[in-house]
């Protein structure tokens, strides 16, 4: 039986880099990088081909800040501005590609960067390729998406470029040089250009970089109003707790709903972040039948409510496990316990934790039966 691969793979078709050296007078505000625009890269080459794959894979593995970049596209030299032009031409060329980079990276990005506390140099780089899904090496139709990526990156033993800034060597690329990463969904981004302004699409993410630089290059850009993913996933925990609560569901199907939606964004398919518009086709899957014209509603109701959340939100497990499990201090003893596990006092019999709403005691029953638990609270009675 013949092996059958798949995997990701990427097609650079444009790529050049920026070497951004300090002046000797190094100061915030002042015009403090001298830029050295290098040459488009070899996109045939192997270290290019590699480069952009690495890249990718990195990014996808990462947790990200979802924005949009195709409204900014109005201003000047911005890398919206620069990059819509440059789709217009019909056959774009280095030529093309070099002279809106450099636009862009020498006015917008280069203002940004002059404010911020960076001493030593760093290199630029902006890969446009494609990406798409391969079947023992040939590309599976459909699966193509185009990328724009910048990034910041110091050179190291991993990650060389030659005089003229173009990736050389790549041996084990370590990604652990990149100071900061954006990638656009060239796709998006025009499609939201010919769309209703309401019915526009994160096309812009960002993956975690160093902090003391982050919002510079995040202005940089043009994402003027991100939304960071912790905020994100706290919003999306809150809002959809506030949503079941809206429904007035029974206590028992509204834990089962926050069980199964737990599980959801647990999975394996969800490693690297849930999408939103999945999550709400889960939750409209599970809803009962008394509440199908719910269907639809948790995207209107997070927005409505004010709790913005990205298109993909990464969860930790700390976050998601909200859904299903309470931690609490009474005094100096520590409670975690499953929402099924608690009832009211006379109500829920078969809960262990019980709890008196007239006089606000919470009580404890439970059979141990471990011979080795047992042992150990004995040991602790005895002092």
């Amino acid at each position: 039986m013949a092996v059958i691969t798949e995997k990701q793979e990427c097609e650079v078709k444009f790529a050049i880099a920026f070497q951004f050296t300090p002046k000797s007078t190094n100061q915030v505000g002042n015009n403090k990088w001298t830029i050295d625009t290098g040459v488009p890269w070899n996109v045939k080459d192997v270290a290019s081909t590699t480069f952009a794959n690495e890249l990718d894979h990195s990014f996808n593995g990462r947790a990200k800040t979802y924005t949009n970049l195709s409204s900014g596209r109005g201003v000047n030299n911005s890398l919206a501005a620069k990059l819509h032009e440059f789709n217009n031409k019909s056959t774009p060329s280095n030529k093309d590609f070099l002279g809106a980079m450099s636009s862009f990276v020498s006015s917008h990005l280069k203002s940004q960067l002059n404010n911020s506390q960076l001493k030593s140099g760093f290199i630029v780089t902006a890969v446009l390729y494609e990406s798409y899904r391969a079947r023992n090496g040939v590309k599976i139709a459909g699966t193509e998406s185009n990328i724009l990526n910048i990034s910041m990156i110091r050179a190291s033993e991993a990650l060389q470029f030659d005089s003229k800034y173009r990736i050389t060597k790549v041996p084990a690329i370590d990604f652990s040089n990149l100071l900061q990463s954006a990638r656009i969904d060239v796709d998006i981004f025009k499609s939201n250009i010919s769309s209703n302004p309401q019915q526009e699409h994160s096309d812009m993410c960002f993956i975690a970089g160093q902090g003391g630089v982050r919002d510079y290059f995040f202005n940089g850009l043009g994402a003027l109003n991100y939304v960071k993913n912790k905020d994100a996933a706290d919003n999306l925990i809150n809002g959809l707790n506030s949503f079941l609560d809206s429904l007035s569901l029974n206590r028992s199907v509204k834990i089962s709903l926050k069980d199964s939606m737990h599980s959801f964004i647990a999975s394996p398919r969800n490693r690297d972040g849930v999408l939103i518009n999945d999550l709400e086709s889960y939750l409209d899957s599970h809803l009962p039948a008394s509440h199908t014209h719910c269907k639809g509603e948790l995207k209107r109701y997070l927005t409505k409510n004010d709790y913005p959340v990205n298109e993909k939100v990464v969860l930790s497990s700390e976050q998601r496990n909200t859904l299903v499990w309470v931690d609490i201090n009474i005094n100096s003893i520590q409670v975690k316990f499953r929402l099924d596990d608690i009832g009211r006092k006379g109500v829920n019999s078969n809960s262990s934790l019980k709890f008196d709403a007239s006089t606000d005691i919470l009580s404890f029953e439970e059979k141990v039966t471990d011979a080795d638990v047992i042992a150990e609270i004995k040991r602790a009675l005895k002092g």
